[in-house]
């Protein structure tokens, strides 16, 4: 096999099967979010859905966090990921750490 076709890959564990509730969050890590051979059109489309992301250097893409008052998960998507300004970032973290209620 070519060594410069070869294509590595990492395999995630699921570190949470083993837990009742476990909380989840998804961060992209990084100022740059899109592929360096982008079009100036897809870089623009990137850098418009999560403006924060150049400031900050990460992205809160989404959560899933238990409600102990419900009894059931409470889960924030991509939209609601997309939705926050940069002040908004500190209320969804406390969110998902409970510091208030989902």
């Amino acid at each position: 096999m070519n060594p410069l076709l070869a294509v590595v890959y990492i395999k995630m564990e699921n570190l949470a099967h083993r837990m009742k509730t476990p909380a989840v969050i998804d961060f992209k890590l990084g100022r740059i979010t899109y592929d360096p051979e982008a079009t100036s059109d897809k870089i623009q489309r990137q850098l418009t859905k999560y403006p924060p992301c150049e400031q900050t250097g990460f992205q809160l893409i989404g959560m899933r966090v238990f409600s102990e008052r419900t009894g059931s998960f409470k889960k924030y998507d991509k939209l609601f990921g997309r939705s926050l300004a940069i002040d908004d970032l500190i209320h969804a973290i406390a969110l998902f750490y409970q510091f208030h209620e989902a």
